[in-house]
C-alpha cells in the first residue's frame, strides 16, 4: 500500500523555523483522527501567532 500525505508547512516569521504538519490523504485514516489533526494544527498556529510575538 502506498501512503499519501498532505503536508502543511508553517514558517515562524521571527525565527525562520519551519514546522511540517502531515495528515493522511486516505479518507478513512483522516476521518478516524481528524479531531487530533485539527487540534495539533491549531496548537501550531497558536504558537506561531501568540501574543508574545506581537508588538507592544
Amino acid at each position: 500500500m502506498t501512503w499519501l500525505w498532505s503536508i502543511s508547512k508553517f514558517i515562524d516569521s521571527v525565527t525562520g523555523k519551519i514546522t511540517h504538519f502531515a495528515i493522511p490523504k486516505d479518507p478513512k485514516s483522516y476521518n478516524d483522527n481528524f479531531e487530533a489533526y485539527t487540534q495539533d494544527k491549531l496548537n501550531i498556529l497558536d504558537e506561531l501567532f501568540s501574543e508574545k510575538d506581537s508588538p507592544a
